[in-house]
């Protein structure tokens, strides 16, 4: 049905598209905003069990846990805790809540100190502050979990699903391109494993942008490479992303599906045998930077807009100026701007983001290198049988 939908609003001018694409972008705004309310109702009185044990268990382990399959790997539990700490907030406005995002907090203790406060009963201890440039949207699920699961529970149902969603991952991309689908799932296996992302899915922030990304991906081996499905369906993963994320691994949820887009634009090509070399080879390169120019346009403009939402809402319905405070947010992070006691720019971000990489980086650099190099015989070796014309490995050297 939503299928239909968007092929439909694909015969539209465009002036038609740009009001059906920002109205429907309110319409979910306004749906998501909804539904986290409605999360916002449920009585902290039926989550006050696994809260408490939640608290009792972060309390054990600490703030930043080291890894227990890297040198440098370590869990944020700094995250974790102000995530439930928004989740056992109760007693105002539900909907006033999902747009604020509330929290107890004091300055002489540390979020998962705050967070074993608040579930023993000591509010009076506590002050009440507010996140409110972030959707939140993890408190969709992570509320309901409460009423059931601990935090130790919500971690191995997170890792569950996870490896549930590879696996249909792995089994799509194989029934959809076959060989070339079974390397690309390999890959893929091999890259969340060396960067150890089934120990990071139980840090429950960089779960979601996981889980995003891989359903993305089932979708992108489904859908058809038709431009404007493309830019409406990456915009709705910018959303999502925007909505579930904790401003943790946002790209991921882009830069997979878009790999599957890109191999099924070069698979459909190399399918039409009757167009000349030549010719093949500038359609080729065309489409392919035609769909990945679509993709990143579209994901990018569906994550701002909805960040933008966002505060556009808050400030109309609380008065708040989030928007400004937001605006000042993000130039600081990006290195526009600086603070007190931080003297960085993106550049030096960048840098400082490698150096805590460890081995990981070289190791990367090295397969990436090997991979190059296997290529290139590969293509060499076509080239001898004569496989020149629809071999994927000489799409870049003939």
């Amino acid at each position: 049905m939503l299928s239909g939908v968007v092929d439909r609003y694909a015969g539209f001018s465009l002036a038609k598209r740009i009001v059906c694409f920002i109205s429907g972008g309110l319409l979910l705004a306004l749906i998501c905003w909804l539904l986290l309310g409605i999360a916002y109702c449920i009585p902290v009185e039926w989550m006050q069990k696994n809260l408490s044990e939640s608290a009792d268990i972060l309390s054990a382990e600490s703030l930043y846990p080291a890894s227990h399959l890297t040198a440098h790997g370590q869990f944020d539990n700094y995250t974790v805790a102000l995530m439930l700490n928004e989740a056992a907030q109760a007693g105002g406005n539900p909907f006033l809540d999902a747009l604020q995002g509330p929290f107890s907090t004091n300055a002489d203790l540390y979020p998962h100190e705050a967070l074993s406060t608040l579930v023993q009963g000591g509010e009076q201890a506590l002050e009440t502050g507010f996140i409110e440039r972030y959707w939140h949207g993890y408190l969709l699920v992570l509320k309901p979990l409460l009423i059931f699961m601990n935090l130790k529970q919500i971690r191995i149902l997170f890792q569950l699903i996870f490896a549930i969603l590879l696996c249909l991952l792995t089994m799509m991309l194989y029934r959809r391109f076959h060989k070339v689908g079974a390397a690309i799932a390999l890959s893929f296996v091999f890259a969340f494993t060396l960067f150890d992302s089934w120990e990071g899915v139980i840090t429950l922030p960089i779960f979601f942008s996981f889980a995003i990304s891989i359903a993305a991906s089932l979708w992108a081996c489904c859908t058809r490479t038709k431009a404007w499905r493309l830019f409406v369906g990456l915009a709705f993963v910018g959303a999502m992303t925007v909505y579930f994320d904790y401003l943790d691994n946002p790209l991921l949820t882009l830069c997979l599906p878009l790999l599957i887009i890109l191999t099924r634009v070069v698979l459909f090509l190399q399918d039409d045998h009757e167009a000349p070399p030549t010719k093949a080879k500038r359609c080729m390169m065309k489409n392919l930077l035609s769909a990945a120019v679509v993709c990143c346009i579209g994901w990018l403009i569906g994550y701002a807009l909805f960040w933008g939402m966002k505060w556009v809402l808050v400030d109309v319905i609380t008065g708040s100026d989030v928007l400004i405070r937001a605006l000042d947010q993000a130039a600081f992070r990006v290195g526009a701007t600086y603070a007190d006691d931080y003297g960085t720019s993106p550049l030096g971000a960048i840098k400082g983001n490698v150096g805590v990489s460890g081995g990981v980086l070289y190791y990367l650099i090295v397969l990436i290198a090997v991979a190059a190099i296997g290529w290139c015989l590969l293509a060499v070796r076509l080239r001898r049988l004569g496989e020149t014309e629809n071999s994927f490995p000489m799409l870049f050297l003939r």
